[in-house]
């Protein structure tokens, strides 16, 4: 009788057990993806905030400012399920369709992605599979307009 006790108090316990392994393992998931998001929205807005001029390309806002006699564009674009930024250096300040120089991922897994500026604030939101993540961020940069 003793043994079955300790039998049934031990499954007990492993099944305790098991419940907060799956918790603590989906914690673990959830904080890593909003880390990962928290990551890519202030590295955005960093990029947003060290820019003076924007513009509206085509389908895409660039943020541009002056580094060493050139023109850098900087923009975020949805590829697949990552969000990727592009950067290409110019000689001076264009309407022109933009070939990016340089590309580097910020988030591998996104649903949607969009960035938009609306009366000198630029909104963001990121979709991932459990949620939708937004953020307004005021912009100091000026539209930089075709003359």
């Amino acid at each position: 009788m003793g043994i079955a006790i300790s039998l049934i108090i031990l499954m007990s316990l492993f099944s305790i057990l098991k419940v907060t392994d799956k918790s603590l393992i989906t914690t673990y998931e959830n904080n890593n993806s909003n880390n990962n998001i928290n990551y890519a929205m202030e590295y955005i807005k960093d990029e947003i905030n060290l820019s003076q001029y924007y513009a509206k390309i085509g389908t895409k806002y660039y943020f541009i400012r002056e580094v060493e006699n050139k023109y850098k564009y900087v923009t975020f674009v949805k590829d697949g399920l990552q969000v990727k930024r592009e950067v290409a250096a110019l000689n001076n300040l264009s309407f022109n369709e933009i070939s990016s120089s340089s590309r580097n991922i910020l988030l591998d897994e996104c649903r949607d992605f969009s960035i938009v500026v609306v009366d000198n604030v630029a909104k963001i939101k990121i979709e991932d599979n459990n949620k939708i993540y937004e953020r307004s961020i005021a912009m100091r940069a000026k539209e930089y307009e075709k003359e």
